[in-house]
């Protein structure tokens, strides 16, 4: 049967995925920057994405208080966990990155012949990472 691999298991879906900083859950659209490197002290930073919402939230408290300030005041760090969830919400595999900051956030560009949802991205830089997988290895 086609999609089939060994074991008759087939490939994680990247749709459902869950993001928890610091205890609070958050809803964004892409995360990227999951990656390791060999010979290197040095880390991709963590990438999310969502539409842009008019609530403030403690998220944007955090993002503005931490880049506005230039280093100017001690950099708040947390906890952040990235979960990629079956279609039952159970974590497939979990991300925890340990003292995270937020270094950068932009949105998309504002083009009014296309409207298209605002995007928020915030890149986040950590100390490092660990991972726990729920599904592997595979019996």
């Amino acid at each position: 049967m086609a999609g089939e691999t060994q074991n008759n298991v087939w490939p994680l879906s990247t749709f459902y995925f869950s993001v928890n900083i610091d205890g609070k859950d958050y809803t964004f659209q892409e995360a990227s920057g999951l990656a390791l490197k060999t010979n290197t002290e040095e880390f991709t930073n963590l990438v999310v994405k969502r539409g842009v919402v008019t609530v403030n939230s403690q998220l944007a408290t955090w993002c503005s208080q931490t880049i506005d300030s230039g280093l100017s005041n001690p950099v708040v760090r947390k906890s952040i966990t990235l979960s990629l969830m079956d279609a039952n919400a159970k974590p497939l595999q979990t991300w925890n990155f340990v003292y995270a900051w937020p270094v950068k956030w932009d949105i998309s560009d504002l083009k009014n012949m296309e409207g298209e949802i605002v995007i928020e991205t915030i890149e986040f830089a950590y100390s490092y990472f660990n991972t726990k997988n729920y599904i592997w290895p595979l019996k």
